[in-house]
């Protein structure tokens, strides 16, 4: 979404299955909601109240989104996974706890 939001081609988001009539302002206007709600920094991300304000108004400003926190570390993951797989390197943040009670 972050890529088309940037290439000015949000539309492109929409399945071509569904079909139908649809307002083009409100598509753009709820992907451009969507987008604030996934910034990194959680205080930059609207409110619940503010995201139903924002749909429930015609014609508002919204600010610009930023690019999502996701998809900076998606990037980053996919330069460190392709240097493990060129080295045959493999780790796992996998953890896991047990315990085990008995009775005395």
């Amino acid at each position: 979404a972050w890529t088309k939001w940037t290439e000015e081609t949000p539309l492109e988001l929409l399945d071509p299955d569904i079909g139908g009539p649809y307002s083009r302002e409100e598509v753009i206007k709820s992907i451009h909601i969507g987008l604030l709600c996934v910034q990194e920094d959680p205080n930059d991300r609207p409110t619940m109240a503010t995201v139903v304000f924002y749909l429930n108004s015609p014609s508002i400003n919204l600010p610009p989104p930023n690019e999502p926190g996701y998809f900076k570390r998606n990037r980053k993951e996919d330069k460190t996974t392709a240097n493990k797989e060129l080295h045959n390197i493999s780790d796992s943040i996998n953890e896991i706890s047990l315990t085990k009670f008995f009775p005395r």
